[in-house]
């Protein structure tokens, strides 16, 4: 493997899990050097030249090539102090008595929430609407509101007792977490090493739970 790999991923992900791979990586491979773009947004990865994207959900471009790499849970949190100041939600419609703290890139947002037995985008608007997971985590630590974040990024913060989940059982399953790269006949041998390295790692230190 020689060149330079491109890779986008929100920061969340690049200290999670990616720092680990990157380590062995660059080790081993010495005509190897790696850019990493931090950004919540979804780039255009043939557009902006890069090799590889980092994103949770399923993608919408069907263009795109998708290795799945495991299932991370979300949960609804808020800090101690926020729900003893303004109680726990317990349904959908008891949203509007709340303030919440909303990740968006931008349009509308809805929150998959559990009713009747199906999940259903349920629309939310929030005093704070950022483009950073990071950052609704350190404003939910704030008592700010009311956030939906990935449960390995709170782990911590619930066993400190610092965040609580709210709305337990009504969120949705598992999000999966993927890798993207633009072609499968082109893939580069620096991409198709750190990908064999990047699932490795995902599969044996179970980061999502």
């Amino acid at each position: 493997p020689t060149g330079t790999l491109r890779i986008t991923s929100p920061r969340l992900f690049a200290e999670a899990f990616l720092v680990p791979v990157l380590t062995p990586y660059l080790q081993a491979y010495p005509e190897v050097s790696v850019e990493l773009d931090l950004t919540e947004r979804n780039a255009d990865l043939v557009g902006e030249g890069f090799d590889l994207a980092l994103r949770i959900g399923v993608p919408a471009d069907s263009s795109m090539v998708i290795r799945r790499l495991g299932a991370a849970p979300m949960l609804f949190v808020a800090s101690h102090g926020y729900v003893e100041s303004h109680g726990v939600p317990t349904k959908a419609e008891s949203f509007g008595n709340h303030q919440l703290i909303v990740v968006s890139s931008g349009g509308d947002v809805r929150w998959p929430i559990r009713q009747g037995g199906d999940v259903r985008p349920v629309p939310v608007r929030g005093r704070l609407k950022v483009n950073s997971l990071v950052v609704a985590r350190r404003a939910a630590l704030s008592g700010l509101g009311v956030a939906f974040l990935p449960r390995f990024m709170v782990r911590d913060d619930l066993e400190s007792g610092e965040l609580v989940e709210v709305l337990a059982g009504l969120g949705p399953e598992p999000m999966p977490v993927c890798a993207l790269y633009p072609s499968r006949e082109q893939l580069s041998p620096r991409v198709r090493v750190f990908l064999d390295l990047l699932v490795a790692h995902t599969r044996d230190h179970s980061p999502w739970s």
